[in-house]
């Protein structure tokens, strides 16, 4: 086994030895912890300190959405929400890079970390503990297909194949026992390149400093497996023989190499930290490490329904997973946080939009792009109801503006400009009659696919309506019947491509109507 020594004191030095040294790093001090929270917007921070370009910061700005959505409602031992670990990871890369470039590697710093290393870091755990990039309610096959897929669509194929090899190999996959599966899973890394060591490195640095919060068994099991197992590979990732040469940044000294010797000292640190404090005895009470969300049998049911009717379509293959993508991230931003206004929508009455949407497109043609409205309907609330392609954490740069980037990123253009026809203002919500008649006639600007949706939307609405009170119901009646049906009944009449699709959702608004008035 080989054993950390202790690493000397020296001011000189670029890393300390001691953890309570004044030359300790600013980031990972140990009197406040060796990780330090932040909220999102101090992430964001340091990304810019660091020297990210916003496009880079807005590419890792998505992997950082989508790793606090995909672990919703997961905790670690200890109680914090799981989200935090895959954080700290990338803060740990993060500021690896800033204290490089300030102590004279920039050039280094920038080629050791690079935005794929941060998006693997946030995303690293989320293939194996989270169904957010398979899908749900699939088989293994095809739950490995749509993963490597979805990877590739969001990220591109270096950024998969990392965070892939960061997955670890469970028991029973191609057959292995739970020894065997611990034995590839080291050897993956083991023979990864290095910059997929370099995360892993800095993951393995983040639960060691958590250590004190897992059972006993456990912490033994860890910190046996991190000296015996994995110090080996990051000492050669550090090219360091000795604990002392991880002390030499210096130039001639690769630059994945240099940060390596930054965070295996802290490693090192850390493990002779607990040691000597004997913080494996000291545990505090854990909780369960993986509380998964309970789906309610409604949301489960309608996207068994949805499957169903997109599985028997007659699509290409890429279409489908297009369009499941679309539906488990919308389902995702609905189901698992408040929109910016403090609500929290149901995203069922979408899917069944959705499904009223195909039944009125059958049979679905590619020519007419039907895909890409499909995908518009079930999207078509994002930018009112969910945080999940982005936030306001980014300067100079709103929600809505780094939500529509990102979809046009995953989607396309023609998408993009789909959901924003169907995203109505706070006075629209709130049923300012000025405001609704101008929404009403903007929409032939959009074309004729998003008259389409407004009237899939409409309909929604009036079925919807039978719920409400009175006076929101009857302004509902009076604003459809004023402002909206003008313009779908012009629409009917002039589109040649969505003819009969126009007149059936027509009819059916009428019939609606009808019968709300009687009531």
């Amino acid at each position: 086994m080989l054993s950390p020594d202790k690493p000397q004191n020296s001011k000189s030095s670029p890393v300390t030895g001691q953890p309570d040294s004044e030359n300790d790093s600013k980031f990972f001090s140990r009197k406040e912890g060796l990780f330090q929270k932040v909220n999102h917007a101090q992430f964001v921070e340091l990304l810019y300190t660091a020297g990210f370009s916003k496009e880079e910061i807005l590419d890792i700005e998505l992997a950082y959405n989508f790793a606090k959505f995909g672990h919703y409602g997961q905790y670690r031992y200890g109680g914090e929400r799981y989200f935090e670990h895959p954080k700290q990871v990338a803060l740990a890369l993060i500021k690896t890079r800033i204290e490089l470039s300030e102590m004279g590697f920039e050039n280094e710093a920038k080629e050791a970390v690079t935005r794929d290393e941060i998006i693997k870091a946030l995303n690293h755990d989320i293939v194996e503990d989270t169904p957010f990039f398979a899908g749900r309610q699939i088989s293994k096959e095809e739950a490995r297909e749509t993963i490597e897929w979805r990877l590739v669509h969001t990220y591109g194929p270096d950024v998969k194949d990392g965070i892939l090899v960061l997955t670890k190999v469970e028991a029973g996959e191609d057959g292995l026992t739970k020894a065997e599966a611990k034995l590839a899973s080291i050897e993956k890394i083991a023979n990864a390149p290095v910059s997929d060591q370099l995360v892993k490195l800095a993951d393995r640095l983040h639960n060691i400093s958590t250590l004190k919060h897992t059972p006993e068994e456990q912490q033994l099991r860890v910190l046996d497996a991190t000296v015996s197992d994995y110090l080996p590979i990051f000492m050669t990732l550090a090219d360091a023989a000795t604990v002392d040469e991880l002390l030499k940044i210096q130039r001639g000294v690769p630059a994945h190499a240099l940060a390596a010797r930054l965070l295996t000292t802290r490693l090192v640190n850390e493990l002779n930290w607990l040691k000597s404090e004997e913080r494996c005895k000291k545990t505090e009470t854990p909780l369960p490490p993986r509380h998964k969300v309970a789906e309610e049998s409604e949301s489960l049911t309608a996207r068994s329904e949805f499957r169903k009717v997109i599985e028997q379509s007659g699509l290409s293959i890429i279409d489908k997973q297009l369009i499941y993508y679309a539906y488990d991230l919308a389902e995702h931003g609905y189901a698992y946080e408040e929109n910016p206004q403090g609500e929290k929508p149901s995203f069922v009455p979408i899917s069944l939009g959705t499904l009223r949407l195909i039944e009125r497109l059958k049979p679905l043609d590619p020519e007419r792009r039907d895909v890409q409205l499909i995908i518009g309907a079930l999207l078509s609330g994002t930018l009112e109801s969910s945080w999940i392609f982005g936030s306001n954490a980014v300067p100079q740069l709103n929600y809505r503006e780094i939500s529509e980037r990102n979809i046009e990123k995953l989607f396309g253009r023609e998408v993009c400009r789909l959901v924003i026809s169907q995203t109505r203002d706070e006075a629209v919500r709130a049923g300012r009659e000025g405001s609704v008649r101008n929404y009403a006639k903007s929409l032939r600007e959009f074309g004729p696919r998003a008259t389409v949706l407004a009237m899939n939307r409409t309909l929604s609405e009036l079925l919807k309506a039978v719920n409400l009170p009175d006076d929101k119901k009857q302004q509902l009646i009076d604003y459809t019947e004023k402002y909206f049906l003008p313009v779908y009944r012009r629409f009917a009449d002039a589109t040649i491509s969505y003819k009969e699709v126009a007149h059936g959702y027509l009819s059916d608004i009428n019939n609606t109507l009808k019968i709300l008035k009687a009531n």
